[in-house]
């Protein structure tokens, strides 16, 4: 899996040679080739070829937008499979937090552990739909992170 790259490492106002812009992301020459070869600007009047600041930083963002993959509604990120997952319909949760947020848990339906998925409250319905489950709202009495030790009741129809 690639690593996100921080493109605020390369400076708007500065040139850089591909050995620079390998050092400088800590990958090797050839990742620097491949990325001109996908479109990275280089300027090839003279040799060593340089690349612009600014263009490095446009195209590292791209890079990393184009590897973002947003969840669909019945879906929860697993960082153990590395991607959206699916949940047991016997394992969802949903809790009310302030300020106009939520989260929901469940378990993986690949691996089993456990996922959890923030929300706004705008898109409560939504996610009640695609997940049939109801809203549980949350105590201060309990830790948000051991997601076991939380006494959920047990819906009893579902929401259509």
């Amino acid at each position: 899996m690639a690593k996100k790259l921080n493109p605020n490492k390369s400076k708007i106002h500065r040139s850089y040679t591909m050995e620079e812009v390998a050092n400088l992301y800590s990958i090797n020459k050839r990742t620097v080739r491949n990325w001109i070869q996908d479109g990275l600007p280089v300027i090839k009047e003279k040799k060593p070829f340089l690349i612009l600041g600014t263009e490095l930083r446009i195209f590292v963002r791209q890079k990393n937008k184009s590897r973002k993959r947003k969840c669909k509604p019945n879906e929860l990120y697993c960082f153990r499979c590395r991607k959206a997952s699916l949940v047991e319909a016997t394992s969802i949760h949903f809790l009310r937090e302030s300020h106009g947020t939520g989260r929901v848990f469940g378990a993986c339906l690949e691996c089993g552990v456990k996922v959890h998925k923030f929300y706004s409250l705008r898109n409560e319905e939504a996610l009640k739909v695609a997940l049939y489950k109801e809203i549980t709202d949350s105590t201060k009495t309990h830790s948000l992170d051991d997601c076991s030790s939380l006494k959920f009741p047990h819906c009893t129809e579902e929401m259509k």
